[in-house]
């Protein structure tokens, strides 16, 4: 491991093998192997073989070989191969071979192979062959072979083959073989093999081998073998192999071997093996072998084998094996194996890595990894880590690893790790370890650990673990655990376990264990639990729960709960839920809920729910759920949804949705979903969905949608959606929304939607809506939308809309928008749009 990293409050992932990366203030991941970000400020990715990048502020991925990256303030991704990036305050995305990029201000991916990108304020992908891009101020992303793309501030893909794409202020993805775009300030793709893109003030994505693309402010992602990128302020990926990217203000990150990036505010991620990343403030992930990271107020990755990482006030992961990582304020995991991490609030590696962190999260080691922090969540190894942090969560070991935390989650490990914290979450270790909080979650052991902790969840061990907890969620053990808790969410143990405790959610055992809590989410065993509390999950199996204020998932076969303001999870079979302001989960087979502002996912067969202003799943089979404001997910055969603003899934097979202001996913064959301005994905085959100002995706068959500014997913084969982000089925959905995104069908669905993004069916799927992206079909679909991304299919379907992104199918498909992102098809879909960007 040789790589370094100096960053300043941004994330910086370093490459897999020996990239580094220098940034600050912004994530730049490094090439996998020899890449290398110089950046400021700016996430970039290089390429992952050998491209650099050189950035500030903004995001640059670095190839995964030997990719470097000097970027400012923006993203720039790099190719994979050969690329180069140079760009200001935009992400820029290289080939994976040798293209490179130059943008500013704007992301521009490149094409794999030999496009190049010259944009600014905008991302601009290339095609993977011969596209090139010419944009400003918005994201083009550009076929994948030979398409181009004439935008202005909006991203626009083009096909893969010969698509090209002209736009203003919108994202238009092309057709993968011979769709065209015009379009205005939005991104757009280029085709994968020739086309071009040519855009302003957008992100602008480059073919995969030769396209190239030249755009102003906005991300440009290069093509993977040859493309190249110019841009400013935009995040600009560079390739996989040897792209490499110049940009200011965006992230960048390395390449996964030996990629480094050099960055300001902006989080850079390392190459997998001996990348580094010197950063600050920004998180700057680290390669999973060699890599080590610099950063400070940003979290930062370590390679899983060897790498280090020294970061402040951000979270750090560490590598699997040996690194470490010294951050303050943030999260570090640290490698699986031997790596450390001397941070604030960071994970630790999984095997013998440690922490030393304040207010962030440190997960550490699997095996021997202990933590030091403060305010920050810090996991354990899974054999011998412990972890000393306060008020943050902090997950200790699987199995032997402690942790002495304040205000803040620790898991334990799952043998014989202990966990001393106040004020947060600490899990505990499977078999033995214990754990004493404070106002935070506690998990314990799987096996034998207890929690002793006030105002936070705490998980006890599988066998005999207990858990005394007050104002905070704690789950108990699967088989023999209890829980004593008030206010927080207590999971009991799988077999026997109970649990008592007050406004917090309390999970139950998954055989026997009951859980009397209040104001928090209390799951129950799967067989026998009980749950007794206010918004909390019961049982699996039989268990039940009255609970208010917090979610409550019951048990799978047989419990109920009887909550409000919480979310529940009902059994798998028989359970019930009635609950109110809160998520309610039901179970999988025959439990119903009744909540109201809380998300209660009903069983798998017949469970049902009813609630208001939450999000509530509904059983996979038979289920249904009446709510408001809150997301309900119905069963996967048979279950309904009625509820309001909230996201309310349906069954995969018959479940429908009545819901208001709320995401609501339908059944996958036969559920449908009647919802308002929330999210309600429908049944794989027939569900249906009708919602507003929210997203409801529809079941994959028939299912179809109702809703209006919210995205509504429809069916993937006949299910439409109105009003909202709702992708339609595979073959004949179709989607009506209204300032919401909704996806098509893969196949024949439609959608007509207005502010909102709606993707297509992906054989013949059509959509209208307006201000929304908009997905058509692959084959046939088609959009018509107004200011949002609407991609169309790959094959044949077409996009009308204006401001949104709108793809095209990857055959035959075109698209025509205003002020919107537009992806067009993969062969020969275009795109008309304005004020949009386009992703493929």
């Amino acid at each position: 491991m040789t790589g370094s990293v100096s960053c300043t409050n941004a994330p910086h992932p370093l490459l897999e093998e020996p990239g580094s990366v220098s940034c600050t203030n912004a994530p730049h991941p490094v090439l996998e192997e020899t890449g290398s970000v110089p950046c400021n400020n700016a996430p970039h990715p290089v390429l992952e073989e050998t491209g650099s990048v050189s950035c500030t502020n903004a995001p640059h991925p670095v190839p995964e070989e030997t990719g470097s990256v000097s970027c400012t303030n923006a993203p720039h991704p790099v190719l994979e191969e050969t690329g180069s990036v140079s760009c200001t305050n935009a992400p820029h995305l290289f080939l994976e071979e040798t293209g490179s990029v130059s943008c500013t201000n704007a992301p521009h991916p490149v094409p794999e192979e030999t496009g190049s990108v010259s944009c600014t304020n905008a991302p601009h992908p290339v095609p993977e062959e011969t596209g090139s891009v010419s944009c400003t101020n918005a994201p083009h992303p550009v076929l994948e072979e030979t398409g181009s793309v004439s935008c202005t501030n909006a991203p626009h893909l083009f096909l893969e083959e010969t698509g090209s794409v002209s736009c203003t202020n919108a994202p238009h993805p092309v057709p993968e073989e011979t769709g065209s775009v015009s379009c205005t300030n939005a991104p757009h793709l280029f085709l994968e093999e020739t086309g071009s893109v040519f855009c302003t003030n957008a992100p602008h994505p480059v073919l995969e081998e030769t396209g190239s693309v030249s755009c102003t402010n906005a991300p440009h992602p290069v093509i993977e073998e040859t493309g190249s990128v110019s841009c400013t302020n935009a995040p600009h990926p560079v390739l996989e192999e040897t792209g490499s990217v110049s940009c200011t203000n965006a992230p960048h990150p390395v390449i996964e071997e030996t990629g480094s990036v050099s960055c300001t505010n902006a989080p850079h991620l390392f190459l997998e093996e001996t990348g580094s990343v010197s950063c600050t403030n920004a998180p700057h992930p680290v390669l999973e072998e060699t890599g080590s990271v610099f950063c400070t107020n940003a979290p930062h990755p370590v390679l899983e084998g060897t790498d280090s990482v020294s970061c402040t006030n951000a979270p750090h992961p560490v590598i699997e094996e040996t690194g470490s990582v010294s951050c303050t304020n943030a999260p570090h995991p640290v490698l699986e194996e031997t790596g450390s991490v001397s941070c604030t609030n960071d994970p630790v590696l999984e095997e013998t890595g440690s922490v030393s962190c304040t207010n962030s999260p440190h997960p550490v080691i699997e095996e021997t990894g202990s933590v030091s922090c403060t305010n920050a969540p810090h996991l354990f190894l899974e054999e011998t880590g412990s972890v000393s942090c306060t008020n943050a969560p902090h997950p200790v070991l699987e199995e032997t690893g402690s942790v002495s935390c304040t205000n803040a989650p620790h898991p334990l490990l799952e043998q014989t790790g202990s966990v001393s914290s106040a004020n947060a979450p600490h899990p505990v270790l499977e078999e033995t370890g214990s754990v004493s909080c404070t106002n935070a979650p506690h998990p314990v052991l799987e096996e034998t650990g207890s929690v002793s902790c006030t105002n936070a969840p705490h998980l006890f061990l599988e066998e005999t673990g207990s858990v005394s907890c007050t104002n905070a969620p704690h789950p108990v053990l699967e088989e023999t655990g209890s829980v004593f808790c008030t206010n927080a969410p207590h999971p009991v143990l799988e077999g026997t376990d109970s649990v008592s405790c007050t406004n917090a959610p309390h999970p139950v055992i998954e055989e026997t264990g009951s859980v009397s809590c209040t104001n928090a989410p209390h799951p129950v065993l799967e067989e026998t639990g009980s749950v007794s509390c206010t918004n909390a999950p019961v049982l699996e199996e039989t268990g039940s729960v009255s609970c208010t204020n917090s979610p409550h998932p019951v048990i799978e076969e047989t419990g109920s709960v009887s909550c409000t303001n919480a979310p529940h999870l009902f059994l798998e079979e028989t359970g019930s839920v009635s609950c109110t302001n809160a998520p309610h989960p039901v179970l999988e087979e025959t439990g119903s809920v009744s909540c109201t502002n809380a998300p209660h996912p009903l069983l798998e067969q017949t469970g049902s729910v009813s609630s208001a202003n939450a999000p509530h799943p509904i059983l996979e089979e038979t289920g249904s759920v009446s709510c408001t404001n809150a997301p309900h997910l119905v069963l996967e055969e048979t279950g309904s949804v009625s509820c309001t603003n909230a996201p309310h899934p349906v069954l995969e097979e018959t479940g429908s949705v009545s819901c208001t202001n709320a995401p609501h996913p339908v059944l996958e064959e036969t559920g449908s979903v009647s919802c308002t301005n929330a999210p309600h994905p429908l049944l794989e085959q027939t569900g249906s969905v009708s919602s507003a100002n929210a997203p409801h995706p529809l079941l994959e068959q028939t299912g179809s949608v109702s809703c209006t500014n919210a995205p509504h997913p429809v069916l993937e084969e006949t299910g439409s959606v109105s009003n909202a982000p709702h992708p339609v089925l595979e073959e004949t959905g179709s989607v009506s929304c209204t300032n919401a995104p909704h996806p098509v069908l893969e196949e024949t669905g439609s959608v007509s939607c207005n502010n909102a993004p709606h993707p297509v069916l992906e054989e013949t799927g059509s959509v209208s809506c307006t201000n929304d992206p908009h997905l058509v079909l692959e084959e046939t679909g088609s959009v018509s939308c107004t200011n949002a991304p609407h991609p169309a299919l790959e094959q044949t379907g077409f996009v009308s809309y204006a401001n949104a992104p709108h793809r095209v199918p990857e055959e035959t498909g075109s698209v025509s928008c205003d002020n919107a992102p537009h992806p067009l098809l993969e062969e020969t879909g275009s795109v008309s749009c304005t004020n949009a960007h386009t992703r493929s």
